[in-house]
């Protein structure tokens, strides 16, 4: 809930302050660049995967992912990069509790971008934070406009 309250904030005021640091994501056109699946959606589904779900993800790289991690399913309302719209995705959340994990919330709207890694994909705070950071917001609708040909100013 306080994640999902400060994106709003950080949507509607531009810029925030987190103790993740984010500083190696670049600017926004280099993250845009960078990021495989960039989409405006709703999460359908969420859930808080168990340790064995978890383990069966990377079977043959035990303990490659440490942190607790959630799934949901994205519904993607406007394809920026990398989907299509109505594609239903599998993305994979940290949510260990430190300042650079989010969990999903079913019914939210939101902007996602993920990362791919090893052919799944996955989403972090910083993914988010280098869109809005230092009043980044407007250059990042810009280039998801230019991308996606959706006008998001509606």
């Amino acid at each position: 809930m306080v994640r999902s309250l400060l994106f709003v904030i950080v949507l509607l005021f531009g810029s925030v302050a987190l103790a993740c640091d984010c500083a190696s994501v670049g600017s926004p056109k280099e993250h845009v660049e960078n990021t495989p699946i960039i989409a405006y959606g709703v999460n359908t589904t969420a859930r808080v995967l168990t340790t064995s779900e978890q383990d069966a993800l990377f079977p043959d790289e035990s303990g490659f992912l440490s942190e607790p991690l959630a799934v949901a399913t994205f519904k993607v309302e406007i394809a920026i990069k990398g989907a299509k719209t109505g594609d239903l995705l599998t993305v994979y959340y940290d949510v260990s509790g430190t300042d650079c994990s989010m969990a999903p919330t079913v019914g939210r709207h939101f902007y996602l971008f993920a990362d791919e890694i090893r052919g799944k994909y996955f989403t972090f705070s910083c993914s988010y934070e280098s869109f809005v950071r230092d009043g980044r917001l407007n250059e990042s609708l810009a280039l998801f406009e230019e991308l996606s040909g959706y006008d998001f100013s509606r």
